[in-house]
C-alpha cells in the first residue's frame, strides 16, 4: 500500500509540473545595458550623420524601389536600387573596403618534399588514374555519326532551308519578347511567336498548320448519365428484331447478325450505335 501510495504521489507530481510548463507565458526578461550602468553608443538623434546609409563597394547605397530614376545612377545608365554589403564594425569603421571582389581565393596546399602521396591506395585505382591522365583528345565517330554527317543537313548562309519554318500559329517570328513586328500587328499582337515546327526524314514541314485541342478530356460520368444510358439501351433492344433469334432466323434478317463464341452465341445487329 505505501508504495502505491508514493507512486501515485510521483504521477502527482509529474503532472502538476506538466500543466505548469503548459500555463507558462512570455520568457526571461531581458535589461539593457544602461539599466546597469553601462553605455551603448548606438542611439543617435534624427538627422544625424551616423544614421546615413555607408557606402559599399557598389558605390553610394541607395535604398529606393525598383526602378527608381535617380540622377547619380543615370549618369551610369542605371536606375535604383544600388545596395551592397556594409555595417559599422566595433570600432565605428565601415567593414566595407570599398573593392570589388572576387571572392575568397581557394589556395591549393602544394607538395614540397617526401614521397608523393597517391590518391587510392589499391594498384588497380593507381592504373586507372594513370590511364586516364595520359589520355588526350577523344573517341572517334561512329558510323552512324558519320552517316549522319553525309545527309543534307548543313547549307549555306542565306539558303532558304535555314528560315524558320510556319507552324499552326502562322509565320514563326523568332523576335524578343514585345518586339512590334508587322505580320503580328495586323493580329493585335507583339512578337515572339512561335509553335511547334521541324523537318522530316523527307524534308518536309512536320507541322499540320491547324490548331488541335489535344486529346479528348474524358469526364466522370455522373448517376443520372448512367440511367439514362441504361433506359435508351432497354428501348432499343424493345425495338430491336434481333432479340432471342435463333441462327438460322438470325442469319436471315440483314440488319442482324448471328455472334457465337465459347462463353455464348446469341444474336445481335450487325450495326453497333456508340452511346457517350
Amino acid at each position: 500500500m505505501p508504495t502505491r501510495r508514493l507512486n501515485s504521489k510521483k504521477q502527482n507530481r509529474g503532472r502538476r509540473n506538466r500543466t505548469q510548463k503548459r500555463k507558462q507565458n512570455g520568457g526571461r526578461v531581458s535589461l539593457p545595458i544602461q539599466y546597469f550602468g553601462g553605455q551603448l553608443n548606438r542611439y543617435f538623434p534624427a538627422g544625424s550623420s551616423q544614421l546615413n546609409s555607408l557606402p559599399s563597394a557598389y558605390g553610394e547605397t541607395i535604398a529606393r524601389s525598383f526602378g527608381t530614376s535617380v540622377p547619380s545612377l543615370t549618369k551610369l545608365n542605371a536606375v535604383a536600387p544600388n545596395l551592397g554589403p556594409t555595417g559599422l564594425g566595433s570600432n565605428g569603421k565601415s567593414l566595407s573596403c570599398n573593392q570589388q571582389t572576387g571572392g575568397k581565393r581557394n589556395n591549393k596546399r602544394k607538395q614540397t618534399g617526401g614521397k608523393k602521396k597517391s590518391l587510392s591506395k589499391s594498384k588497380a585505382a593507381r592504373k586507372i588514374q594513370k590511364k586516364w591522365r595520359n589520355k588526350r583528345g577523344g573517341g572517334a565517330p561512329n558510323s552512324q555519326v558519320l552517316d549522319w554527317v553525309k545527309q543534307n543537313r548543313y547549307f549555306p548562309s542565306g539558303s532558304p532551308q535555314l528560315n524558320s519554318l510556319p507552324s499552326a500559329y502562322g509565320q514563326t517570328v523568332a523576335r524578343s519578347f514585345g518586339t512590334s513586328v508587322p505580320s503580328l500587328s495586323g493580329l493585335n499582337s507583339v512578337a515572339p511567336n512561335y509553335g511547334p515546327a521541324g523537318l522530316d526524314s523527307n524534308g518536309k514541314n512536320l507541322s499540320c498548320g491547324v490548331q488541335t485541342g489535344g486529346g479528348r478530356k474524358k469526364t466522370l460520368r455522373t448517376r443520372n448519365q448512367i440511367k439514362l444510358r441504361q433506359k435508351s439501351y432497354a428501348k432499343g433492344r424493345k425495338t430491336s428484331k434481333c432479340v432471342n433469334k435463333g441462327p438460322a432466323v438470325c442469319r436471315s434478317l440483314k440488319e442482324c447478325k448471328y455472334a457465337s463464341g465459347k462463353k455464348r452465341s446469341f444474336c445481335r445487329k450487325s450495326s453497333n450505335k456508340n452511346r457517350k
